[in-house]
């Protein structure tokens, strides 16, 4: 346990070298504020901001183990900010597949439209959809031809 009142970084080397969990807590006691309160400024939303503090936080156990952070404060800000676009990327991604799906279903449900022009259009879009995956999510998407 430490003696006097530890700043962050004296927390952060207890923590690393002693694998010390108070340490950590207190760590993130003094810096939850921060944290959540830049992810809610963000991101406007209670859970999501709770999910990404929750990740900032792992990474700092995570990260602060090995790494040598001089200036907690501004590296926990700064990893908020890229989890945040992280996320929104993701949820922007999410909602565009979403929309996608939906767009498939009401072309493929129209009953008026040729058939062979809603084949033709639903493997367009297909087509246009997985392009823009990865490599690798490809390769999860189409099955291999046997």
């Amino acid at each position: 346990m430490l003696e006097h009142h530890p700043d962050d970084l004296d927390l952060l080397r207890h923590y690393r070298e002693h694998d010390d969990q108070h340490a950590f807590t207190e760590l993130v006691t003094h810096h939850v504020n921060l944290v959540y309160g830049t992810a809610y400024r963000l991101l406007k939303d209670t859970q999501l901001s709770e999910d990404a503090s929750q990740r900032v936080f792992t990474a700092l156990a995570r990260k602060g183990k090995c790494q040598d952070i001089r200036h907690v404060s501004s590296w926990l800000y700064a990893v908020t900010q890229r989890e945040v676009l992280s996320m929104i990327r993701s949820e922007s991604r999410r909602s565009r597949r979403e929309r996608e799906a939906f767009d498939l279903e009401m072309l493929a449900q129209r009953p008026n439209q040729d058939r062979e022009t809603s084949i033709e259009a639903i493997n367009s879009m297909l087509g246009d959809a997985l392009k823009r995956l990865s490599d690798a999510d490809q390769q999860a998407a189409i099955p291999p031809f046997l």
